[in-house]
């Protein structure tokens, strides 16, 4: 059985030329705006997404995956910059 969740990831670096980094899975936008403003105060910059994933009901916490329903559009959606 397929289990879907929408979490939000700030992803953020300091410098242009390298990758950015995710932070951890935050339930609820709000928080991962809160720690998008400790970023920004710690010299980072970044962005707010939201992703939907899934994973099968006898996965791990680690099979957690994009979720592609219908058109796909909606997996990962930048939600704002900071």
């Amino acid at each position: 059985m397929k289990i879907t969740r929408t979490v939000y990831y700030c992803t953020y670096t300091r410098h242009d030329d390298t990758l950015p980094q995710y932070s951890r899975a935050f339930e609820t936008e709000e928080a991962a705006r809160i720690e998008a403003k400790t970023l920004l105060q710690q010299g980072y910059w970044g962005t707010i997404e939201r992703h939907h994933q899934a994973k099968q009901d006898d996965d791990n916490d680690y099979g957690w995956l994009p979720y592609w329903p219908g058109d796909g559009k909606d997996a990962v959606t930048i939600l704002d910059s900071f």
